[in-house]
């Protein structure tokens, strides 16, 4: 059963970093966890060259509003993932990992911080037919002036969605979501 996880892990490694060109490759850089940095880039990739049709909502402290778009800057939009990666040499040890595995194939990965001073505090990788069909990340931040709760979550053909509350000091609660649909034809 470890040998199972240790393959699967390590496949999950080399297929995510076959991903990647050769120019974003990171260089003499061991992927311990899962390379998210690496996924989303090459998400972020084929989104800005599909630019597919979205729906796309923001609800602030209550207040919604909704519209379709015909093109977004995903380099922006999804730089909240890129800045969830664990993949640090230092981290090795600071987080638990879980792996769940059905029929051979393995179906999530699960990352949960040890240390209350890391930012990303949960991190799972859903995958369907090897591929990555969703990716759930809890982030929390606080300093002397303000705490931040972050929910992400990304799928690959539906969407993405962010939900960030912050409280600082001496001021109101900031409530934020930000859902994206893709409104794109999927194919069964």
């Amino acid at each position: 059963m470890k040998f199972s996880l240790l393959l699967s892990l390590g496949l999950i490694c080399l297929t995510s970093a076959c991903n990647k060109s050769d120019g974003e490759a990171k260089k003499n850089t061991i992927q311990v966890f899962f390379d998210l940095q690496g996924y989303m880039e090459s998400q972020i990739e084929e989104l800005q060259k599909e630019q597919p049709r979205v729906e796309k909502r923001i609800v602030l402290n209550g207040e919604e509003e909704g519209k379709t778009v015909e093109q977004l800057d995903y380099k922006k939009e999804l730089q909240v993932f890129l800045k969830a990666d664990i993949n640090r040499p230092a981290w090795t040890d600071k987080y638990a990992i879980d792996s769940i595995i059905v029929n051979k194939q393995l179906t999530q990965l699960r990352y949960i911080a040890q240390d209350d001073d890391l930012k990303t505090r949960r991190l799972i990788i859903t995958f369907e037919e090897g591929k990555v069909s969703s990716i759930d990340i809890d982030n929390y931040n606080t300093s002397a002036i303000a705490n931040q709760d972050q929910k992400l979550s990304y799928d690959p053909l539906l969407g993405y969605t962010i939900h960030s509350k912050e409280n600082v000091q001496l001021s109101d609660e900031q409530d934020l979501l930000v859902e994206v649909r893709f409104l794109r034809d999927l194919k069964w």
